[in-house]
């Protein structure tokens, strides 16, 4: 049932996008069905995975490719199902949100709503991947859509500069965390989640070492924007913000943490894992508080806070014990709904206001109350005051990090200390903004009128309630805790099996955790007392250090000069002269095999070379005729005859395959030669009739030395493999083939089973290649005629007009003939639909095209 809600979403999302604007907003209304039956089965699983606390699992796995140990393993367990809740809840409330966001269909609304259902199935299939290789695959495909996603609107550079940055970095960061869990999964012997544990406690020493362990953190601090990656979360904030509240609050973001807290319990004792986490996660939770503090954009305020609460959530999954995961769920729990609510409340005034600037906003509106009541209530949460479920998860945080039993404990609650103390100012910034007070110290002007909020009207209530109802969810779950206590339990026994989680509760006495949540409120207040000399400190702060390199100047520095140095190559390797490509090609294929052939050609016997390819007078009158033809083809001025001795070399190389008892390779070498013919043909009488004379006497000699080391490599490498295949005997993989031809494959033909059989999907591969290939042939070389089209039609020739009616139906017989008589008889089906497009190509010459 698992893999069937994601086979849903991807489907869902790609009918939604194939409907495109026909459907516009109502795509949204349409995407609900995909998270709406994920929380509707998850909900009603719920008992089974929670199970009174004790916590469960549901488990489907699906064989990928068994022979290469490769399985498609899901399982959703209480920490998965906290995730998926967020995913699909949040989802929902979304997508309601986004009908009444968008007020009319605009352009590429289809496409959004589609893409934000995808992702969603993306993200499901991320939290319930129990295999590494698959969580890797759906965490790309969260980039490729989260991608398109910011980047809709491509017709704004802010948008295609934003959705460039989010996939570089987070797509840098995964091809990273790849190694890593490669290196992780063979060290440990298995590539599932749910025996990494068992895999570590197997031996004294730990299977992984400290590179492995950056290269996953890469990933996760990428994905989850840790400072110094986090310059693409608030630049993507340039995306619509229904956009913004699913990717950045609820779901994206949270993938590195969730991957972390996975492999925290078993990696936390590898050295250096603990003090990278928490130097990042400290670094990121203070800069991003810091930053927040001095935005004017409420929603790029949002984005820094949220870049605030991730290193702080990084912190959590780090550590690596019981205690701090069960704080890590409770603030994944209130950071989904408070960070979501804001984002909606950013929403309704920026769709009803036109602006975001809390220096423009003025006044207040009692009809707007459920958005004011929004905003207080997830400001409060974020900022971890009671009786809300933030106040909760800090007090947890602050106890556990205080009273922690690893290394550095003190500098990690100081930290977290630090930062909540920026949380809770730039949370008050966020509520004192929107209702109106920062634009008292301001003054309009032309550019950047005063938007009175009462001359406006106050949105719908389908507007308004999504965010109201998450932001009354984060009061209820603070008052009574124990709405949450089992999942919270669940959750944390399903990372530490062996743990003893302590209640969820509203208020836990006069503890270490209380006193740090006074200072970190009275600090807060402070600030925000005395917030105008910060904002001038911080202008002072900022101008001097405004020229240094940051994060997102040092990303598009080199970015550009990735362009500028490409530029530079392509001006070398791409002169525009198709003989230099020819022969650059030409020059690698021939010396790079000969390289390794050569170390190959000692085991070939000289003395009993020469029988093997010349046992009869047969043989020299064919390979007389191959040099002979070759070097007409080489020497002749005219294109049309150079083309027929070339095409006499390949039916003399057909001849010297059936003289070598292999028909199959004759009949394939035969037609492709008749083919190629015929189009080389086609294509030269576009061309003068004669070669153009050397204009320098440098060039034949270079192209006869070129052609001289084709030739010389082409003969050692034949020598190699003639001499490789000597050496091997019963043990060759082509004996095992021959033998399980006919028992098998029920084929005598050994080369066309192999084809169809034994390698059938290969095969299918390999057209599918050519298939697309010629789609973008035929793409590239349609003509769009703008006037009247001017026919370039060759004069029918009669002969061969009444000679190619008579024998088109017989080839087109002769390769269906080849294609089912090819498994016991030579032929098959390339040989077939070689034939078959002879006979077309002659057809077409006939008409005088």
């Amino acid at each position: 049932m698992i893999i069937s809600l994601i086979v849903l979403h991807f489907l869902l999302g790609a009918g939604i996008v194939a409907a495109g604007d026909r459907l516009g907003r109502r795509g949204f209304a349409l995407g609900t069905l995909g998270p709406a039956a994920t929380a509707i089965w998850l909900f009603s699983n719920l008992g089974t995975i929670v199970n009174d606390g004790k916590g469960g699992a549901i488990v489907q796995r699906i064989d990928w490719a068994p022979t290469l140990g490769l399985t498609f393993d899901l399982r959703v367990d209480a920490f998965a199902a906290v995730m998926l809740a967020l995913i699909s809840v949040i989802g929902v409330a979304v997508c309601v949100y986004a009908v009444a966001y968008f007020g009319s269909d605009k352009p590429g609304l289809g496409r959004l709503s589609g893409l934000l259902v995808m992702f969603s199935g993306a993200m499901t299939g991320v939290v319930v991947s129990d295999h590494l290789l698959a969580l890797f695959v759906f965490w790309e495909l969260t980039s490729v859509t989260s991608y398109l996603l910011i980047g809709n609107d491509d017709t704004n550079p802010r948008a295609r500069d934003a959705a460039t940055s989010a996939i570089l970095i987070t797509g840098a960061g995964g091809l990273a965390m790849l190694a890593g869990l490669v290196v992780l999964g063979q060290s440990a012997g298995t590539y599932r989640f749910s025996e990494l544990a068992s895999a570590f406690a197997s031996t004294d020493v730990s299977p992984i070492g400290f590179g492995a362990i950056v290269l996953i953190l890469l990933g996760a601090f990428t994905k989850s924007a840790q400072w110094p990656f986090s310059s693409w979360l608030p630049g993507a904030m340039v995306a619509p913000t229904p956009i913004s509240t699913y990717l950045h609050a609820a779901t994206m973001v949270k993938a590195g943490v969730f991957l972390v807290a996975r492999l925290a319990p078993v990696t936390y004792s590898v050295d250096g894992w603990r003090p990278t986490v928490f130097i990042f996660g400290a670094t990121t939770m203070v800069f991003g508080g810091w930053r927040a503090l001095r935005q004017v954009d409420l929603k790029v305020l949002l984005a820094y806070g949220t870049v605030s609460q991730l290193g702080f959530m990084m912190m959590l999954a780090g550590a690596g014990t019981y205690s701090l995961t069960q704080a890590l769920v409770v603030v994944l729990l209130a950071h989904g709904a408070f960070k979501a609510a804001l984002f909606m409340v950013v929403g309704v005034v920026d769709h009803q206001l036109h602006t975001r600037d809390i220096r423009r906003i003025v006044g207040v509106d009692r009809r707007w109350w459920p958005i004011y009541l929004t905003a207080v209530l997830g400001a409060a949460s974020m900022a971890g005051l009671p009786p809300l479920l933030g106040f909760i998860a800090k007090e947890k945080a602050l106890l556990y990090t205080a009273k922690g039993a690893f290394t550095g404990n003190s500098l990690v609650t100081a930290a977290i200390v630090g930062g909540s103390v920026l949380t809770f100012a730039y949370s008050a910034r966020f509520v004192i903004g929107l209702l109106g007070r920062c634009a008292e110290h301001e003054s309009a002007d032309d550019e950047h009128p005063m938007v009175t909020v009462s001359e406006h009207n106050p949105p719908t209530w389908l507007f308004a309630t999504p965010g109201f109802v998450l932001a009354i969810f984060s009061l209820i779950a603070g008052l009574a805790p124990v709405l949450v206590d089992d999942v919270v339990h669940a959750a944390t026994l399903a990372l530490h099996p062996e743990s003893h989680p302590s209640p969820v509760k509203l208020w836990a006495g006069f503890n270490i955790a209380f006193w740090l949540s006074v200072v970190v409120i009275a600090s807060g207040v402070v600030l925000v007392a005395a917030r105008n000399a910060i904002e001038k400190f911080q202008d002072a702060f900022h101008r001097p250090i405004s020229t240094l390199p940051t994060a997102d100047r040092s990303f598009w520095a080199l970015v550009t000069g990735a362009l500028k140095n490409a530029k530079r190559i392509t001006r070398v390797v791409q002169n525009g002269s198709l003989p230099v490509y020819l022969a650059v090609i030409l020059l690698v294929a021939a010396i790079a095999p000969t390289i390794v052939a050569l170390r190959a050609v000692s085991g070939f016997d000289a003395a009993n070379g020469p029988e093997i390819f010349v046992d009869s007078w047969v043989n020299l009158v064919v390979y007389a005729v191959i040099v002979s033809a070759a070097l007409a083809a080489a020497s002749f001025r005219r294109r049309i005859a150079a083309i027929l001795m070339l095409g006499g070399v390949g039916y003399a190389m057909a001849g010297f395959y059936v003289l070598r008892g292999a028909p199959d390779l004759a009949l394939t070498q035969f037609a492709i030669e008749t083919l190629g013919t015929v189009l080389f043909v086609l294509v030269m009488r576009a061309l003068p009739p004669y070669f153009r004379s050397e204009k320098t006497a440098v060039a034949t000699p270079i192209r006869l030395a070129i052609a001289g080391a084709v030739g010389l490599g082409v003969f050692v490498f034949a020598l190699a493999s003639t001499g490789a295949r000597d050496q091997v005997q019963s043990e060759s993989i082509s004996v095992e083939m021959i033998e399980r031809s006919v028992p098998d494959g029920k084929g005598s033909n050994v080369v066309n089973v192999i084809l169809v059989d034994f390698r059938g999907l290969d095969t299918l591969g390999e057209i599918t290649v050519l298939v697309v290939a010629a789609l973008g042939v035929v793409a590239l070389t349609r003509v769009v005629r703008r006037g009247p089209a001017t026919p370039n039609r060759m004069p029918e020739l009669a002969i061969v007009n009444a000679s190619t009616r008579l024998l088109f139906s017989s080839i087109l017989i002769l390769s269906l003939y080849f294609l089912f008589a090819g498994h016991n008889q030579p032929g098959g089906g390339f040989v077939g639909g070689l034939a078959g497009a002879a006979g077309l190509s002659l057809l077409y010459v006939a008409g005088g095209r």
